[in-house]
């Protein structure tokens, strides 16, 4: 975990709509909780936070993990600041009970909601084995005790309700880097797309640019120097499953690829006429992407090119130029800004 690496007692990974505080505000909260010192016999936390709006309430998915266990714990209030702060505390105390002690009335609030659905805890202990709970965050930190416990939810509901694919907000992401095989050579790629996200995966609509190769034609019965540039333009329809680890996700894509090739031709075939064929792929591959900030992530992938609509480019007596290639393959480096 990155925030063990640090020296932090937790990791973070948060996903929030944009009107809600950054993932900063989430971990200074935390250790204003735990305070300048930690226990040496502390557990290391990796928490995962999802929240979400519907209708006038916020809802925050909780997903605790400790080298003893796996625990989820749903949470309900009227602002996301307030399912912020009681998320904060849920890690704090599992990562110190003591912090239960130091906030006896905020965490005897969450007890009283807990109760409030049917499941009483004594106290809100370190994730250990599987749970589920759902709590109501107070309505304002000013006012504890005001809070209102949510009506019962049946377990099923509940677990139904926090595992379903959430949506996390639109991406904007640009990536570039070189392909081959699809034309003659070696060379570069630009890739855009308009990405929507969900808690395990992404629909991309996006297009490719692959820069200009050329070709030319060699053999006897050539006298001179003939040949082509090439280009390729595709419109990308690419959906992903994403598993994550704390900050990191490890996309795994496929795409289908519509476009057009074009062609000019050069030596004595320079004309100023541009032959064009449509053509269709196929691509699949991994990749990673490493959150830098909640709104900024930089990332690789590579894919595999499988061409379905093979355009030809021919001369004359001469014979084909391009292309005969059925499949390549393209390496990118992206940056996405979530927005």
């Amino acid at each position: 975990m990155f925030g063990a690496m640090l020296g932090q007692p937790f990791e973070v990974d948060w996903r929030a709509p944009p009107s809600c505080p950054a993932v900063s505000v989430v971990r200074q909260s935390i250790d204003d909780l735990l305070g300048p010192e930690v226990p040496s016999d502390r557990t290391l936390v990796n928490v995962r936070m999802e929240v979400r709006h519907e209708d006038t309430q916020w809802i925050l998915d909780m997903e605790l993990r400790t080298d003893t266990g796996l625990a989820h714990r749903t949470i309900v209030g009227e602002r996301c600041e307030d399912v912020l702060a009681a998320g904060a505390l849920v890690v704090a105390i599992a990562v110190d009970p003591s912090v239960a002690e130091r906030n006896a009335e905020r965490t005897a609030d969450l007890e009283r909601a807990d109760m409030g659905v049917g499941e009483s805890r004594a106290s809100v202990p370190e994730p250990i084995a599987s749970a589920e709970t759902r709590t109501t965050a107070p309505a304002n930190q000013a006012s504890l005790r005001r809070s209102r416990p949510v009506a019962a939810t049946p377990p099923n509901e509940t677990a139904s309700s926090s595992k379903k694919r959430q949506f996390l907000g639109w991406a904007a992401r640009a990536a570039g880097g070189v392909g081959f095989g699809v034309l003659p050579e070696i060379g570069g790629n630009l890739q855009v797309a308009v990405t929507a996200r969900f808690r395990w995966f992404r629909a991309e609509l996006g297009a490719t640019y692959w820069f200009v190769r050329e070709a030319s034609v060699a053999g006897p019965s050539v006298t001179s120097d003939l040949g082509g540039a090439f280009r390729l333009w595709t419109v990308d329809a690419r959906g992903c499953g994403v598993p994550a680890v704390s900050r990191v996700e490890f996309p795994l894509c496929a795409a289908l690829l519509v476009g057009a090739m074009h062609a000019r031709g050069q030596g004595e075939l320079a004309v100023t006429r541009t032959p064009m064929s449509s053509w269709v792929g196929l691509s699949a591959g991994p990749g990673v992407m490493v959150e830098l900030h909640p709104r900024v992530s930089l990332g690789m992938h590579v894919d595999g090119i499988v061409v379905l609509a093979k355009p030809s480019f021919s001369i004359d007596g001469v014979g084909r130029v391009c292309c005969t290639q059925s499949g390549g393959g393209q390496a990118l480096a992206s940056f996405e800004l979530r927005l």
